[in-house]
């Protein structure tokens, strides 16, 4: 999304609340690769609210359901919800995905774009694997030619 937007990142405060090895620690060294001042939360960060309202980017990846609230995040910053909290409504039986993002009217009106829960990071990271798995598909078959083509 970054990129398909263009969106310049040297200069840019980032706070990725969530610090997995899988997600957030990636997403903190790629950021300070282009030039962002990044800060890490966890989900017992002191005062997680100030160092959210500060940031022009927001990716929150802690898999806890509305760890950000909607009237946190700084108008015209960019959020990414990478968080999928999955519960099931006892009285109705369907199921509900959250995200780590509280998505109501304010948050809508505060970020200036955003990927939701649902449908914003799950169907690009399927995309993603589908893409990675047909170019590994690509490099073994190729292999496979010149290997039969030196024999």
């Amino acid at each position: 999304m970054l990129q398909l937007y263009d969106v310049k990142l040297s200069g840019k405060v980032a706070c990725i609340v969530g610090a997995s090895k899988t997600v957030g620690l990636p997403l903190s060294l790629a950021l300070s690769s282009r030039g962002s001042t990044v800060t890490m939360c966890t989900v017992q960060t002191n005062d997680i609210q100030a160092k959210v309202e500060f940031a022009d980017l927001v990716i929150a990846c802690a898999g806890v359901a509305h760890v950000v609230k909607a009237d946190w995040i700084k108008p015209g910053a960019i959020v990414i919800d990478a968080g999928i909290t999955v519960l099931e409504d006892v009285a109705t039986g369907k199921i509900k995905i959250l995200g780590d993002v509280e998505q109501t009217d304010t948050f809508w009106q505060r970020a200036s774009l955003v990927t939701p829960v649902p449908g914003g990071v799950g169907p690009i990271t399927v995309a993603m694997l589908l893409q990675n798995t047909l170019d590994a598909y690509k490099v073994r078959v190729t292999k496979q030619i010149l290997e039969a083509k030196n024999q």
